[in-house]
């Protein structure tokens, strides 16, 4: 018999909205597609979050409404048309609320901003600072900010549809490119590929991602579509039962060079590096790759002392143990600062792995750097987990304490061990030099992390106070502003030093060319704190300038043609340097407005448009680069002393004491400005 709804008036029950479609994985398995109550608030629906698969709805365009009931689908990624919050190009309309309207304490926005995350534009990134609670704000979330820069690049077409990759390339073809990742991008996996046997899928990733290196005629041909092919294999094995360690291994990669957005695409998932990383965990977990580590210690503690002893079952277990361990590691690194928890965890066996079944590891193990970014990525996710929860003063004082003793002191001691590695390291020197730019990176996010914290903490227990609203530092206990004095200076010391690390360790093109695009939201990240820091002490505290981060403007310069000679093989790369330039040169018009640094008149030569990663495979020659760019040393700002303002230890004791400018790292004019400027380039 059919069931039917029992209510009060003759109206039959409303039908969905045609434009409300079921996720992806839903429609594929003809199940019904519904959001429950308890899942409205991760936009995903109840079968997925269930089976604890990926959910199409997270990356949609179009987000579902904040105000619509719980139990309602939310639009799916073919929908026509976008959320209220933005249009299907991405151009959010963040009402801008008029002074009346202020709360009367500044509420900072949530962790975990669904509401924008799949559709910010630049405009609304570095839109004014927020004052209600659902807007955006980019102090809690500064790596998915950076993610989204990375990813503002005109949509490549998928080209017709093929059902092997040898319809697009030849033998001889495949064979090159794979052995060129093996040579070139597998070291940035920290682990080896030799054992595994040769899968469609891994080879089609490998294929896909050094295609980068193709001559440029031919590139236009194929990567069209690879893409599309590429596509079409993610989602099927992305919702698959039969994974192998080369399908777990083909996410892993993707995570790291994503592909970039199609116009032939129906889904997200092959673009949003978190959520093919999130498909590789849970490959991973269908293998039980996550019970992987523990089997080995059991294998090596079973085996140890015995003479006959066959290593052969212990390799194979810490081959998969590798794998787990470079999965969890990816999946860690595109989600911290992005307010999206991973679905991997850390268990204290897994950074002790190494350690107890191959004590002999020397500077040419790739486990050597896998054991120690487990080492630092194991600290970041005990200090993100940590919350300042009483109303009590006490409560900063505690966290302040448990941060410096138990997280950072145990950075520090991490660090000492990663920091000569470069030097002494027999092989593949590079890529452990970017293993101090991952620990640096970490205390950053760790440092703007506790920022945050006491930013909430203040928001919560200083009610009735409307300066709140605008400026949150000036509300602070003493003792907590002495706190985000240290933490902020901090901050801006572990960018500088992270900026300064990339540029101090001299790579080959082909090397940076190959890294993986997170590398650059990193370089990104660092070089956006210094430079809004620096701008925002040079309009507040009149003399700052000289003594604040007085020569870090002059790093941009020097980055700038670093990152561009390998623009035309990474298209992050050429992303992060075309917005460094807006960076540098927001600095350069407001310096030299305020008659600082600056003593020329004339504006630095603008950074040409950018164009389509589809140049020749060889890197831009400098001569293409502005002169500003081929020069360092040329219309470089040096800070100097101007009539009225403070001596510089004036400065310091005077003004520094009281705690970094209220909005040191959050100012408004400074990124009004900088939206301007990406905007017009």
């Amino acid at each position: 018999m059919r069931r039917t709804l029992n209510t009060s008036d003759s109206q039959p029950p409303a039908k969905r909205k045609k434009s409300r479609q079921a996720c992806v994985a839903c429609r594929k398995h003809k199940t019904r597609c519904e959001s429950l109550e308890t899942d409205y608030q991760t936009l995903r629906c109840h079968r997925c979050n269930v089976l604890a698969i990926p959910c199409s709805f997270e990356t949609s365009d179009a987000v579902q409404d904040r105000g619509s009931p719980p139990g309602t689908s939310a639009e799916g990624p073919e929908s026509p048309h976008g959320s209220s919050h933005g249009t299907r190009e991405g151009t959010p309309t963040l009402a801008s609320p008029s002074s009346s309207s202020l709360p009367v304490v500044y509420a900072p926005p949530p962790r975990e901003p669904y509401n924008w995350s799949t559709s910010i534009t630049p405009e609304a990134l570095l839109a004014n600072r927020p004052t209600d609670s659902d807007a955006y704000d980019w102090l809690g979330v500064p790596m998915l900010a950076m993610q989204h820069l990375l990813r503002r690049q005109a949509s490549v077409p998928r080209g017709p549809a093929v059902s092997s990759i040898r319809d697009i390339l030849t033998v001889h073809e495949i064979g090159t490119l794979i052995t060129l990742f093996d040579n070139r991008y597998t070291p940035w996996l920290h682990i080896s590929l030799d054992h595994m046997n040769r899968h469609p899928f891994l080879d089609l990733v490998r294929c896909t991602v050094v295609a980068r290196h193709i001559e440029a005629s031919r590139r236009a041909t194929i990567l069209p579509r690879l893409y599309g092919l590429v596509d079409s294999y993610v989602l099927n094995y992305a919702f698959s039962t039969a994974q192998t360690m080369e399908s777990v291994t083909a996410f892993l990669i993707l995570s790291l060079w994503p592909l970039p957005s199609g116009t032939g695409s129906s889904d997200g998932l092959a673009h949003d590096s978190r959520m093919i990383a999130a498909s590789a965990v849970s490959a991973a977990k269908q293998l039980s790759l996550d019970q992987s580590i523990a089997a080995a210690l059991q294998l090596h503690v079973a085996q140890d002392g015995s003479p006959a002893r066959d290593n052969s079952d212990l390799e194979s277990a810490l081959n998969k143990a590798r794998l787990w361990l470079a999965v969890v590691s990816a999946e860690w690194t595109l989600c911290l600062g992005t307010g999206r928890n991973p679905s991997s965890q850390y268990a204290d066996e897994d950074y002790g792995l190494f350690k107890t079944v191959c004590p002999s590891l020397d500077t040419r193990s790739r486990d050597l750097r896998l054991h120690f970014l487990t080492r630092i990525q194991s600290i970041a996710q005990k200090a993100l987990q940590m919350r300042i929860t009483d109303p009590g003063p006490s409560a900063v004082k505690a966290y302040r304490s448990k941060l410096s003793e138990h997280i950072l002191g145990q950075l520090v001691g991490v660090y000492t061990c990663i920091q000569p590695l470069g030097v002494i390291a027999v092989r593949e020197s590079y890529q452990f030099d970017m293993l101090l730019i991952q620990y640096h990176a970490c205390r950053v996010l760790i440092l703007s992390h506790s920022l945050d914290e006491l930013r909430r903490h203040n928001a919560r227990n200083r009610v009735n106070v409307h300066e709140a609203a605008t400026n949150w530092w000036a509300t602070l206990h003493v003792e907590h502003q002495k706190a985000a004095q240290e933490w902020g200076l901090d901050t801006v010391t572990s960018a500088q030093a992270l900026l300064v690390t990339f540029l101090a360790h001299e790579a080959s093109d082909d090397e940076l060319a190959t890294a993986p695009d997170n590398i650059f939201a990193i370089i990104l990240m660092a070089a956006t704190m210094i430079m809004l820091s620096k701008t925002s002490a040079m309009r507040n505290y009149r003399g700052a300038e000289s003594t604040i981060l007085s020569s870090s403007e002059e790093l941009l310069p020097r980055l700038i043609p670093k990152l561009r000679r390998v623009a035309d093989i990474s298209d992050a790369a050429q992303k992060c340097a075309d917005s460094m330039w807006v960076l540098l040169r927001t600095w350069r018009t407001e310096a030299t407005a305020r008659g600082i640094g600056y003593h020329r008149e004339e504006e630095s030569p603008p950074l040409p448009p950018s164009q389509p990663n589809t140049g020749p495979s060889t890197p831009s020659s400098i001569s293409e680069v502005p002169e500003v760019l081929q020069n360092p040393q040329a219309d470089v700002p040096t800070p100097g002393m101007h009539e009225g303002s403070f001596p510089p230890d004036v400065v310091f004791t005077h003004h520094m004491d009281f705690g970094i400018n209220d909005d040191m790292m959050l100012d408004v004019d400074f990124w009004n400005t900088f939206a301007q400027n990406l905007h017009s380039t």
